[in-house]
């Protein structure tokens, strides 16, 4: 098939609207497959659980040297299909060959994960630490991947798959009636078959992907990639951190609920979306000098997504006990206040506030940056847990988070040549901030003063509540909602090249 044939022409809205359908199924199979765990599980698994892959995600974060995030770049700009080949077959070869490093020096470093966590369970799933980090980093990629093809509809299919994948392999564990042992062999087994499927993928894209690396090509990768991988690594320690000391402070048992409670819920599908369609184009408008035009267009995404966003998380506040009840059970209910706090650091991932830098190839601000918040949440993480125990590692998070979006945004301004205030839309967040202010703490101080707990008829009640105010925020903020819709989807989409 000639290559022109592949190109995809949906708008801007569409592509997004695609993605976040998918993202929609994915969140309910990924939240039931979390219900049933925190379930069947006992809380020393979960925290087990928990620690495996928190100890994955950091050495991953800081061995991958960015190499995902240089997808969109490079594959985005490659002009012809040899260039598509070339970047890709060495991407795969250097991404599997480091996840293969990885895996043996998280075998070698079980004895010290042990004694870190006070866990000695650890050393069970030395298979898991092997092979997991390979799993994870190939299917990470495939998203890029199929967005800058343009195939949203095929990473619908795939990415309720994965999810289809994952919540099988706890039934079957439950039904079988086996332990977290095999629970673990099933979850990983489950894993490694996407990862294959990931492999078909990329050769029904590209034939003739072969393993091998073109030196030159790798080296202005690694430019690229490298300053972004670090401010990954960074920006994992600065989110983990607070994971990490209630892990080593406070025991197994206690992390568990940290992290249930801690977990960001993904209530930022449509954001996301829009940023997984929107970075393509943002950085081809940078390459054309359109910065103004650019920056226009991730307003307006901004826009959107925090219209909805801001809302859901002020649902989180208000009836925080009964989410954590539906979604956790009541064993985990000690972590609502933390509940509370991760709720409000989701206002910090309306969008990806690297973005323009990242776009126009800034990628060692975003490092400089990430390292000064790393550091500010380490110190923070200190000091708030002595001060207020167990909930002062989420607030030194918020607090860092929250740092870091401003300071790259004052950097975003100076390379953009704009104001600081016109790099951001925030009034209208402010305005929609309050909004959600006024009818937030009412139905807060309601729902305390009659004393909802977490029975299924309080729980019924608060859902009741909450789809009142649904409808009536949805009326209330619809025409700005649709006037927003229409300007993103009336943005001029150019195409990832010439070629694709």
């Amino acid at each position: 098939m000639p290559m022109d044939k592949k190109v995809r022409t949906n708008s801007l809205g569409g592509g997004a609207v695609a993605l976040t359908i998918a993202k929609g199924i994915t969140i309910i199979l990924n939240m039931l497959t979390g219900m049933l765990l925190s379930r069947f599980r006992s809380v020393e698994e979960y925290g087990t659980y928990s620690q495996l892959l928190l100890t994955i995600s950091l050495v991953s974060s800081l061995i991958m040297l960015g190499l995902p995030n240089s997808i969109n770049f490079f594959l985005a700009r490659a002009e012809t299909p040899l260039e598509r080949k070339g970047f890709l077959s060495t991407y795969y070869t250097v991404s599997t060959f480091l996840a293969a490093f990885m895996g043996g020096m998280l075998l070698l470093a079980i004895p010290l994960i042990e004694q870190y966590f006070g866990n000695n369970q650890i050393k069970d799933f030395d298979y898991f630490l092997l092979l997991y980090p390979w799993t994870a980093v190939t299917i990470a990629s495939v998203a890029n991947l199929l967005v800058v093809y343009g195939r949203t509809k095929r990473l619908m299919v795939f990415n309720i798959a994965h999810s289809v994948v994952t919540l099988v392999s706890v039934l079957v564990a439950k039904w079988l009636g086996l332990n977290f042992q095999w629970y673990m062999k099933f979850l990983l087994a489950g894993q490694i078959a996407i990862t294959l499927w990931v492999f078909l993928q990329l050769h029904s894209l590209e034939r003739g992907i072969r393993p091998k690396v073109e030196w030159a090509l790798l080296k202005r990768v690694f430019s690229y990639s490298i300053p972004l991988g670090l401010a990954a690594f960074v920006g994992t320690i600065t989110v983990d951190v607070d994971k990490l000391m209630i892990g080593h402070f406070l025991g197994t048992e206690e992390m568990a609920y940290y992290t249930n409670a801690g977990k960001e819920l993904p209530l930022t599908l449509l954001s996301t979306s829009l940023t997984a369609v929107l970075l393509p184009q943002i950085a081809i408008l940078n390459k054309k000098n359109q910065g103004k035009d650019a920056i226009a267009l991730w307003g307006t995404a901004i826009k959107l997504g925090y219209l909805v966003l801001c809302f859901f998380v002020t649902a989180c506040v208000v009836f925080a006990p009964q989410i954590i009840t539906v979604l956790y059970s009541e064993k985990y209910l000690m972590g609502a206040p933390i509940f509370c706090i991760y709720s409000l650091v989701l206002l910090f991932r309306v969008t990806y506030f690297g973005m323009m830098l990242s776009a126009t190839g800034r990628t060692k601000a975003i490092l400089w940056t990430s390292i000064l918040t790393m550091v500010l949440n380490m110190v923070l993480n200190w000091l708030l847990y002595a001060w207020l125990g167990f909930v002062g590692p989420a607030l030194a998070t918020l607090v860092s988070i929250a740092a870091v979006q401003i300071i790259q945004l004052i950097l975003t301004a100076k390379e953009m040549k704009c104001t600081f205030w016109a790099v951001f839309p925030w009034s209208f967040c402010g305005k929609c901030t309050l909004l959600n202010a006024l009818w937030g703490t009412p139905i807060y101080l309601l729902v305390r003063f009659l004393k909802f707990g977490v029975s299924m008829t309080d729980i019924a009640i608060c859902i009741g509540i909450g789809a009142v105010v649904a409808v009536i925020y949805a009326f209330c903020v619809r025409k700005k909602a649709m006037n927003l819709w229409r300007a993103l989807n009336a943005a001029k989409q150019y195409q990832t090249n010439d070629s694709i």
